[in-house]
């Protein structure tokens, strides 16, 4: 942790511990200095998660030792699964995170429209026409899995 900065000659002098054994430590204390001063992008943020999960860390045990909340490491993380243009948009603040996470609760068919949105004004317009189009997919394959049961035949129209 940096202790103290000062500026002797023009050059900066940074104090900080030495007893920091492990590449996770080291990595959870980046995190914590980073936090303080706020020059952490989400995307940043997913990366060291990511480095920690790697060096055998657990959610649970990064959000403790960082003092975040879970949630937040949680949803950190799953940034990894948005494609680059995605993540380079929240990385640049042109998106938010909660929108880009949005992305993923839609199905496949219905995900490369709604990214072609994400950090537009209209994407919140586009984000619930997706969610209703996953939605009424998922119930008619509902409805079609249960007729199915109850002994119906499927027959192509064709």
């Amino acid at each position: 942790m940096t202790w103290q900065d000062e500026s002797i000659g023009g050059r900066e002098i940074v104090y900080v511990r030495a007893d920091l054994t492990t590449r996770a430590q080291q990595v959870e204390t980046m995190i914590v200095e980073n936090q303080h001063r706020a020059d952490l992008s989400p995307v940043e943020e997913a990366q060291a998660f990511q480095l920690l999960l790697d060096l055998g860390e657990t959610q649970p045990t990064i959000a403790a030792r960082t003092g975040l909340p879970r949630r937040r490491v949680r949803d950190r993380l799953k940034l990894h699964k948005l494609p680059d243009t995605a993540r380079d948009l929240v990385h640049t603040g042109q998106a938010t995170i909660t929108d880009a996470l949005a992305v993923l609760d839609v199905d496949a068919e219905h995900r490369d429209e709604l990214l072609a949105h994400l950090g537009t004004p209209n994407f919140d317009a586009k984000r619930q026409w997706a969610k209703r189009e996953t939605q009424r997919r998922k119930d008619f394959a509902k409805l079609e899995a249960e007729l199915l049961d109850a002994g119906w035949e499927k027959v192509d129209a064709a």
